[in-house]
């Protein structure tokens, strides 16, 4: 967890905060675009993949690559997540707010084993 906040802030200081605003949270210029198409794709597969892991004999057959897509998917929603914490001016007002709280709770399974045992 400490290698993606230290990507996030090295992401944050390259790209700038204002530069990392506009791509994370407005969809009118190319970067913006692509990073709402990036993160709709990555929310397609990661339902399709629930959804594909939830019979039992596929979830037989591949178990360990549902685990290791599950974690790919967790983390970079978590990234996505931590960036967005980063850029906007109050950070506690973006996390209490509906999509705050929708991120939030996107990635809250799979850490949550993990966050039970502290």
């Amino acid at each position: 967890m400490a290698s993606l906040l230290g990507l996030a802030l090295l992401l944050g200081r390259w790209l700038g905060r204002a530069r990392l605003y506009r791509i994370i949270f407005e969809a009118d210029t190319p970067a913006g675009k692509a990073f709402d198409v990036v993160l709709l794709l990555a929310i397609v597969a990661s339902v399709l993949s629930v959804v594909l892991e939830s019979d039992p004999r596929i979830r037989g057959l591949y178990l360990a690559p549902f685990e290791t897509l599950e974690w790919c998917f967790t983390l970079l929603f978590s990234l996505e997540y931590v960036l967005r914490l980063l850029c906007v001016g109050k950070p506690l007002r973006y996390a209490t707010s509906f999509y705050g709280v929708v991120d939030l709770v996107a990635i809250l399974p799979t850490f949550g084993p993990y966050l039970y045992a502290l």
